[in-house]
C-alpha cells in the first residue's frame, strides 16, 4: 500500500539504504509520518516480514507494535 512517504526524507533518515531498495530485510529502517518523528519498522532477516514497529515522537519512544504470526501470502 501506498504511504505517500517524499524519497527524500526517507533516504536522509536512512542514509545506510541504497538508492535501489534492494535487500531491506533484516535492517531497521526509519518512516516519516504525519503524527511522529519517525517510524522504526523491524524486518526479519529470512523472510524480510515485519516483527516490530516503534513509533517515535521528540521526546522519544512513545508506541511500540508486535507482529506475531505474519505469513507471506501468495
Amino acid at each position: 500500500a501506498a504511504q505517500n512517504i517524499s524519497v527524500y526524507i526517507f533516504m536522509k533518515l536512512n542514509p545506510s539504504i541504497s538508492k535501489t531498495y534492494s535487500k531491506i530485510g533484516g535492517k531497521t529502517i526509519k518512516i516519516p509520518t504525519s503524527y511522529a518523528k519517525y517510524v522504526c519498522l523491524y524486518n526479519d532477516t529470512s523472510t524480510y516480514l515485519p516483527y516490530m514497529t516503534e513509533v517515535h515522537d521528540d521526546k522519544g519512544l512513545f508506541e511500540k507494535y508486535y507482529f506475531l504470526d505474519v505469513e507471506k501470502k501468495g
